[in-house]
């Protein structure tokens, strides 16, 4: 059977999603592309340890390495993760975020046409939906992307659909993620550079080893239980599976889908914490440092058309995230 191509592999997410094909199709190759400007380190260790996966140090939109690494491996599927993903960052970013996720991701598009690829999967986000007008978010709702990380997003999107409809025969599945947390116990937890870039998961491991164990919220008076924003959370896992299932399914779609990937349960980023703490037996403390310009007060989805589309539903408990949520 034909490698699969896997962008951003040495990634939190992209680690991740190798990992489960690793386990679940040990018969298929995997060619792991990554330029390593934002990567795991325990991912990248694992990813060149690990035999039927052909590790390359690049960007992926360096046409003649895709074409060259496409070819000796005979890729047919490609999972395209590779992205700048931090909306705070990206607003004082703009150029460089539009650089990779938008002007590249053409020239990687043409490329597969080139090359003869049908079939992908596209990493996107649920920020595209922005404040939602209604919950739980389904695929319908109108894009309304706050960030300019968000624009790029929606932006490849269209891109992928225009990819699709002028490549005969071409099958394209877009996954809107919402907020995966969890590791592998195969993989260590890092932390991005940059305070601004670090999620819920990254403040809350870094209170396993912080003595006083405070950290700070953005905002408590939103329109909500107890103030604070709500969010879908998923385990990563959950979430790998998606793109399995996506890759599947790839081929008997019509032509192209778009589906969230969520729980479409809400949970409060207070209550996430006070089950954090009370899991892991720490006191935690937290400040509020206001409002971000694109916090979005609620975002969870609805998951219906994941179910429908390529028979994939969330299996883990919040309790079961937070037991995964390890430094």
């Amino acid at each position: 059977m034909n490698s699969i191509l896997v962008t951003g592999a040495a990634g939190y997410l992209g680690g991740h999603i190798v990992e489960l094909i690793q386990k679940h199709q040990p018969y298929r190759a995997v060619v792991a592309v990554d330029d390593l400007s934002n990567h795991n380190k325990s991912i990248l260790s694992w990813l060149k340890y690990k035999k039927n996966i052909h590790f390359f140090e690049a960007d992926f939109a360096d046409v003649s390495v895709l074409k060259y690494i496409c070819k000796k491996y005979h890729v047919s599927d490609v999972i395209h993760l590779a992205a700048k993903k931090y909306p705070g960052e990206s607003f004082h970013l703009k150029n460089s975020y539009w650089k990779t996720n938008v002007s590249k991701l053409e020239v990687f598009l043409q490329s597969l046409t080139e090359i003869g690829i049908k079939t992908l999967v596209f990493s996107s986000s649920a920020s595209v939906y922005g404040e939602p007008k209604y919950v739980p978010i389904d695929e319908h709702h109108k894009l309304n992307p706050q960030s300019p990380y968000a624009t790029t997003k929606s932006k490849g999107e269209e891109l992928c659909k225009i990819w699709q409809r002028k490549n005969d025969g071409s099958k394209c599945i877009i996954l809107r993620y919402f907020n995966p947390i969890g590791y592998s116990p195969k993989f260590r937890h890092q932390p991005p550079l940059l305070s601004e870039n670090m999620t819920i998961q990254d403040v809350l491991i870094a209170t396993i080893s912080n003595s006083n164990n405070i950290l700070s919220i953005y905002g408590t008076d939103h329109a909500t239980e107890d103030g604070t924003c709500i969010r879908d959370f998923l385990h990563v896992t959950d979430l790998s599976l998606a793109h399995l299932a996506a890759l599947d399914n790839a081929r008997v779609i019509e032509n192209i889908e778009t589906i969230n990937v969520g729980t479409g349960q809400g949970t409060t980023i207070l209550s996430l914490i006070r089950k954090f703490s009370g899991q892991k037996n720490i006191n935690i403390q937290y400040v509020d440092e206001g409002r971000r310009k694109d916090e979005i007060s609620i975002s969870y989805s609805d998951v219906g058309r994941a179910k429908k589309i390529i028979n994939w539903s969330p299996k883990f408990s919040l309790e079961e995230m937070i037991d995964a949520i390890n430094p």
